[in-house]
């Protein structure tokens, strides 16, 4: 709780703008609390959304305001929405780590969990909330059990093979329980020209083979 001694006055004023929102609107009530390690600041809240009490806890970072509060269900196998973390996990909120500002309230949060809640349980229709995060081919392809890796070097031999060349690339596998990456370590275009990846990240071509692989792919 470093944030309390630090910033007393933004501590008043969270409260007063929760008392406020609490006042404001008929879906909500809440009470403060201390984390059971006691370490922590948390608000155990109660939101009504389509005649359904959604219970969560908010909690606020020892750095706060500097970093993002969270709204977790208080259940941690409930899951809410699209829009969170998994089972248990956070909400993914108006206000995240990538945009956050530190003016944003407490109260400010928990609208947006609530507006969040409220769309997607609409009765019959429920409606969507389109994600806010711009999503890398790298970032979509983590999930994957099978990826491959293409380094500059190696992408700058292969856009320079001309059209329906026959090649042979030799690659280094990693295997885990997350999945199995191949790397490009050697691209053959004929006997006589081989050429060898230079930028493989150091001990990828070298690992046991117990966890790792190579192998030769033609196309």
């Amino acid at each position: 709780m470093e944030w309390l001694t630090k910033y007393p006055d933004r501590f008043v004023r969270e409260c007063a703008e929760l008392d406020k929102l609490a006042q404001e609107v008929n879906w909500l009530t809440f009470t403060w609390s201390i984390t059971p390690a006691g370490l922590g600041l948390e608000v155990q809240l109660d939101m009504r959304v389509h005649e359904r009490v959604y219970q969560a806890r908010m909690g606020y970072p020892a750095v706060f305001p500097n970093a993002p509060l969270y709204i977790r269900p208080r259940d941690p196998s409930e899951r809410w929405s699209n829009h969170q973390f998994g089972p248990g996990g956070s909400l993914c909120l108006q206000w995240r780590a990538d945009n956050w500002n530190s003016e944003v309230t407490g109260a400010d949060i928990i609208r947006s969990a609530y507006e969040l809640l409220h769309i997607e349980n609409i009765p019959v229709t429920p409606g969507v909330v389109p994600s806010a995060h711009i999503v890398t081919e790298g970032q979509s392809a983590r999930s994957s059990f099978f990826r491959s890796i293409v380094t500059n070097d190696a992408l700058s031999v292969i856009k320079g093979l001309q059209d329906q060349v026959k090649v042979e690339l030799k690659t280094s596998s990693l295997f885990s329980d997350a999945g199995q990456i191949a790397f490009i370590t050697n691209i053959n275009v004929a006997e006589d020209n081989a050429h060898v990846v230079g930028d493989i990240p150091v001990g990828i071509t070298g690992f046991s083979s117990l966890f790792s692989m190579r192998e030769k792919v033609g196309f």
